[in-house]
C-alpha cells in the first residue's frame, strides 16, 4: 500500500509539472508542426527509456506525450490541461483507496521482514572476510557472491524502508528513531562494502591485520545483539 501512496505522489506532481512544461512549449511553438511533431518523438522516446528506471521522469515525458499528441491531432489548451490534472488526482485517489481495501500489503510487515535478512547478510559477511583474513587468502568468488547477496539485501530493506514512509505519510511515526537507524545501517552498509573491496584487491596478507579489530568488532556486535 505504501509503494501505491509513493507512486501516485509521483503520478500527480509529475503529471502537474508535465502538463505546465507541455502546454508552455504548446503555447511557444504552436503552428509549428516540425517541431511538434519532434517534441511528441522525443517524448514517447524519453517516456520508453525511463519506464524501468525512473517512474516519475517517465510520468513527465508521458504527460508531455499526451500534450503534443493532442495538439497534433486536435489542438491543446489551458482547459484540456486543468482537465487532464484532475483526471489524475482521480485515477491516483481511485488507485489508493483501492490498494488500501483490496488485499492490502503493508510496507510495515515487508520491512520486518526485509531488515532481519539484511542483518543476516551483514553478518555473513563478516564472517566470511574473517574466514579469508584468517586463511591469508582471498577467495574472489566467494567475496563476489556475498557482495550481491548484501546488495540484494540493501535494496529489498531500502525499498521497504521507503515504501513505509509513504505508507505512514499522515499518520503519527517514529520517523526521526527510524532514521537514525537506518542511516547508522546504510554506514555500517558501505564499510562492509569497502572492506569486500579491500579484501578482494589487497595482494599483501599484512594489510589485513589493520581491519582485524574491526570485523572481530563486527562479528560481537552481531553474536549479542
Amino acid at each position: 500500500w505504501g509503494e501505491s501512496v509513493k507512486r501516485s505522489l509521483h503520478r500527480i506532481s509529475m503529471t502537474i509539472v508535465g502538463a505546465i512544461v507541455g502546454t508552455l512549449l504548446y503555447h511557444c511553438f504552436q503552428g509549428n508542426a516540425p517541431l511538434l511533431l519532434f517534441l511528441l518523438l522525443t517524448s514517447v522516446f524519453f517516456t520508453v527509456y525511463f519506464l524501468d528506471t525512473s517512474y516519475p521522469t517517465a510520468i513527465f515525458f508521458g504527460t508531455l506525450f499526451i500534450v503534443f499528441l493532442f495538439a497534433s491531432l486536435l489542438g491543446w489548451s489551458n482547459r484540456l490541461m486543468w482537465l487532464r490534472i484532475y483526471e489524475t488526482f482521480i485515477g491516483a485517489g481511485i488507485a489508493v483507496f483501492t490498494s488500501a481495501l483490496v488485499f492490502p500489503i503493508s510496507a510495515k510487515s515487508n520491512f520486518k521482514t526485509a531488515l532481519p535478512d539484511y542483518l543476516h547478510a551483514l553478518k555473513q559477511t563478516t564472517l566470511s572476510l574473517i574466514n579469508n583474513i584468517e586463511n591469508n587468502q582471498c577467495d574472489s568468488s566467494e567475496l563476489q557472491a556475498i557482495h550481491e547477496k548484501l546488495l540484494l539485501a540493501h535494496v529489498a530493506v531500502n525499498n521497504s524502508y521507503q515504501s513505509m514512509t509513504f505508507e505512514n505519510l499522515f499518520l503519527r511515526f517514529p520517523k526521526k528513531r527510524l532514521n537514525n537507524i537506518m542511516l547508522q545501517l546504510w554506514a555500517l552498509h558501505h564499510f562492509s562494502t569497502n572492506l569486500i573491496t579491500f579484501v578482494s584487491k589487497s595482494k599483501n596478507s599484512n594489510d589485513f591485520d589493520a581491519i582485524k579489530p574491526e570485523l572481530h568488532h563486527l562479528k560481537n556486535l552481531f553474536e549479542h545483539n
